[in-house]
């Protein structure tokens, strides 16, 4: 969102132990959670703030947390418009960032909580939008609602339910950008069936990633990215010996015996792994010898289908709730 000035947030928080007084207010670490966040994403829902003040298993914060926020705000710290909280400039100078606090309510915006909150309780590193803006030399109007930054670098986006094709455009244009700064890709987020269709499923090779996610389910996905998915394969493929890939469309090459396979996965929906799969794999297959091994959802199996895969394609099919694999050949999907 903006540069941080690390000198004055040590000076705000390094001498307080027991929570800072501030206009009547003894700022406690719920509080600074809150605010830290934000001052990253300048928009939260009051159910969010919640889970960030008190967790979600904690029965008391579903009242304890009006009360709350009514003093924060007497104190300026935040401003609250109906259901939603923003930050305002006191905060932002308090917690040293080099901001302005706007006083619209962007709709763009409105999803921005939910996905912070998940990356970081995810292990994601997250840089606000426009303090990535300042420190990448990107258009103070481009799109991308914040940077991640973990496993690889991505810009994360979240299309309007109903998008026009000049704003898809506009964001598919920033994500061939990425290359240029070294950063891996591109996650877009899609709240509706019309936004994913909307941004089409063309691949962009300029970038190593461009995943398109439905939310919220994609929160959940994103999570499992972070960590990978090493456990699930390989609980999948006993016996298999695991081999780096050097194909950006692979997460590994698999040995089965004296037959290699290329494993690739659909869980993030990556259009650059679709389109290899459906215009490159027999290719691949005749040239190579080495066959495909797909991890893809249950709910994905349409998606499959429509995919010109290979005869010796091996797919293993996930349930969304990570609990269960099946694995398959084509014949054994198609009957």
């Amino acid at each position: 969102m903006a540069n941080k000035k690390g000198a004055a947030r040590e000076v705000f928080w390094g001498s307080c132990t027991r929570g800072q007084l501030l206009s009547g207010v003894q700022l406690q670490p719920r509080d600074r959670r809150l605010l830290e966040a934000l001052c990253s994403c300048e928009v939260l829902t009051t159910q969010e703030a919640r889970r960030l003040m008190y967790g979600e298993e904690d029965e008391r914060g579903r009242w304890y947390v009006y009360r709350r926020l009514k003093k924060l705000e007497r104190a300026g710290l935040l401003r609250r418009v109906g259901q939603r909280i923003c930050v305002t400039q006191r905060t932002l100078d308090l917690f040293g960032y080099d901001a302005t606090a706007y006083h619209v309510l962007d709709k763009e915006k409105r999803c921005v909580g939910e996905i912070y909150i998940a990356a970081v309780q995810s292990g994601w590193e997250w840089l606000p939008a426009r303090q990535a803006k300042k420190e990448y030399n990107f258009n103070r109007g481009d799109a991308f609602a914040g940077l991640i930054r973990g496993r690889g670098a991505y810009l994360l986006y979240v299309l309007p339910r109903s998008p026009r094709k000049s704003y898809v455009q506009r964001v598919r244009s920033e994500a061939r950008r990425c290359a240029l700064l070294g950063f891996d890709g591109a996650v877009v987020f899609c709240p509706t069936p019309d936004s994913m269709s909307a941004f089409g499923s063309e691949p962009e090779f300029s970038v190593r990633r461009l995943m398109v996610l439905p939310l919220p389910f994609g929160l959940e996905v994103l999570g499992r990215f972070r960590e990978g998915f090493d456990s699930i394969y390989r609980a999948a493929l006993v016996g298999c010996r695991f081999l780096p890939s050097n194909r950006t469309f692979a997460d590994h090459v698999v040995r089965q015996g004296e037959k290699e396979y290329y494993l690739c996965e659909l869980f993030t929906n990556d259009l650059n792994v679709r389109c290899v799969l459906a215009e490159q794999s027999r290719r691949i297959e005749e040239v190579e010898g080495r066959g495909f091994i797909v991890f893809c959802f249950q709910s994905q199996l349409r998606l499959l289908d429509s995919l010109s895969l290979g005869c010796g394609t091996q797919v293993c099919v996930v349930s969304e709730d990570w609990g269960r694999v099946d694995r398959l050949s084509l014949e054994e999907l198609k009957t």
